[in-house]
């Protein structure tokens, strides 16, 4: 778990091995922890539940309607998601395939 500021705003983008396209427009990403309007302090786990996707480890290559995720933290999403993310204070990553951090 990583030491998160409760003032940062936490945006979650889930990168895919896949195209945007109508056949995916179901897929979603929700938050599940912390609760919506939660206001909270000191470590914060961050929880994600996924919908018409399967979260696996990125180190499985790319899969068709898999994928993992990435906290991105008080930082604007990535205009080309076909570029890796970086790895750093602002942008965690989740190649092992979790879906809390």
């Amino acid at each position: 778990m990583r030491k998160l500021s409760v003032r940062l705003f936490i945006a979650v983008a889930a990168v895919f091995a896949f195209t945007a396209s109508n056949a995916f427009a179901e897929n979603s990403v929700k938050i599940t922890e912390p609760a919506t309007g939660a206001s909270v302090s000191g470590d914060v786990k961050v929880c994600l539940e996924t919908h018409g996707v399967t979260v696996e480890p990125a180190k499985n290559g790319v899969n068709k309607g898999k994928g993992h995720h990435h906290l991105l933290i008080d930082t604007d999403v990535p205009a080309d998601l076909s570029k890796p993310i970086a790895k750093d204070d602002q942008h965690v990553h989740m190649g092992d395939g979790s879906t809390c951090k």
